[in-house]
């Protein structure tokens, strides 16, 4: 069976009767001839040899529904992405994973040893009273920043706010100047961004373990807010974010009557003031979620425009680069951490000062990582 469009791929889960016949169709596992290219290329395999997309593809086609459930196997996996890229057979492996992990969770045959990942995903997903616009409070906050209720631009902060609750005791971190940051970046070029305290969290990780149900309502909420603004344009700071917005709010909702952005997409063409700082290299690291929408070269341009500043690439960069190993705070565990380390030191390797991130949780675990190795002194 080829299946052509996406009008096609839900009119299979539609009409057809079983959930993982239906699932291999849409997501094209149905097509897999197990050339092994994505297992050749997982990073999670290279350091786990008992993942493997390609066999759990097979898996899918092979078992009944309920042993697939009960796999471990399918939490393994980080959704980097690098399976898509590379299969020549167009398998969305990754669509696949967020299908069956909904189907596990219906089941309620989530492994322990995930507990405290899930207890995380939920409570940013779940999280509805938390002050989402805190960083505008205190030093460079109101008196500072410029704001709106409405206008064309709207800046969607997500749970920035939250996770810097989340991490407070993470001297390193500075999640709330992301925001401020880039505020004042816009401000700085006559743009007073809408911004709203009714905005949730994009429920970027709900959909990720399985939970279509609120991923979805938090979806309807945040298409509604930012509506409501009059924008015309969605900024974001965080790939996450716009990864949710870009793909899968599309997939489930359509056309969302707004254009949205990586606020280097969004910088790109226009005119920056900067002030004169020393020389110094940076590296820059890929976040798997900018690069599922092929972003590369916009975060770098506007960091080559900073003047004294000069990029040195990592070895694996742009679509070659590795992740930072979690998914959805799922994946946190000795893998993960492994793949932090080879990360960092592969920045390390470049002799930059700074290893620059585009994605908050990037930060987050790759700050983490660093702190728990005192000798790589990125």
């Amino acid at each position: 069976v080829t299946v052509e469009t996406e009008e096609e791929r839900e009119e299979i889960l539609i009409d057809a009767d079983d959930f993982i016949d239906k699932l291999t169709y849409v997501t094209g596992v149905n097509k897999c001839a197990e050339c092994g290219m994505c297992t050749a290329s997982c990073p999670v395999t290279a350091i786990d040899t008992l993942f493997s997309p390609r066999r759990l593809s097979g898996r899918a086609l092979m078992e009944d529904t309920e042993k697939l459930a009960l796999s471990e196997e399918i939490w393994s996996c980080t959704t980097c992405g690098i399976c898509n890229a590379i299969c020549p057979y167009g398998v969305d492996f990754l669509r696949f994973i967020q299908g069956v992990r909904s189907l596990a969770l219906s089941k309620n045959s989530v492994p322990h040893f995930f507990a405290e990942g899930l207890l995380a995903t939920e409570e940013i997903g779940a999280a509805r009273d938390n002050n989402r616009l805190r960083w505008l409070e205190g030093e460079g906050g109101k008196e500072e920043l410029k704001v709106s209720d409405k206008g064309e631009v709207y800046y969607f902060s997500g749970c920035l706010s939250y996770l810097d609750s989340v991490y407070s005791d993470r001297e390193n971190l500075r999640l709330l100047e992301i925001a401020r940051s880039a505020v004042k970046i816009l401000n700085s070029i006559g743009i007073v961004p809408a911004v709203s305290k009714e905005e949730k969290c994009c429920g970027h990780d709900l959909l990720w373990m399985g939970d279509e149900k609120r991923f979805k309502e938090l979806m309807k909420e945040n298409i509604e807010v930012i509506k409501e603004s009059g924008a015309k344009v969605v900024v974001f700071t965080c790939a996450e974010c716009l990864r949710t917005f870009d793909r899968d709010y599309r997939r489930f909702s359509g056309d969302l009557g707004f254009e949205v952005m990586h606020i280097s997409e969004f910088l790109r063409d226009k005119e920056l003031k900067f002030v004169n700082g020393k020389e110094q290299i940076i590296t820059y690291h890929d976040p798997c979620r900018l690069r599922h929408l092929g972003v590369y070269e916009e975060p770098r341009e506007v960091l080559k425009r900073i003047p004294g500043v000069k990029i040195k690439e990592m070895v694996h960069n742009k679509e070659r680069a590795t992740c930072c190993g979690v998914s959805a705070l799922l994946t946190c565990g000795p893998v993960a951490r492994e793949m932090q380390i080879e990360r960092l030191t592969e920045a390390e390797q470049t002799g930059a000062s700074k290893l620059v991130v585009a994605c908050p949780k990037c930060w987050i675990h790759l700050d983490c990582a660093s702190a728990s190795n005192p000798k790589l002194g990125m």
